[in-house]
């Protein structure tokens, strides 16, 4: 687990980088601050799960990024 995501235009997002989507929504599901998971990066020999909160997930899907489902 990391604490920034980079986007494909080298921006940088604070929120965490899982490997595995059942982490990602375990870490979603924890009380406390709203979050969201967000499908990432996904190369032949890797795929992310961005833990974002509300916000960045909306800039995230504005630049063309998708929610994960569940």
């Amino acid at each position: 687990m990391t604490r920034l995501a980079t986007t494909k235009d080298g921006r940088q997002i604070y929120g965490f980088v899982f490997n595995t989507p059942e982490s990602a929504w375990s870490f979603c599901d924890r009380p406390g601050k709203p979050a969201r998971v967000m499908l990432g990066h996904a190369d032949e020999d890797r795929v992310e799960w961005w833990v974002v909160t509300p916000a960045d997930a909306d800039r995230l899907e504005a630049m063309g990024y998708e929610y994960a489902p569940r």
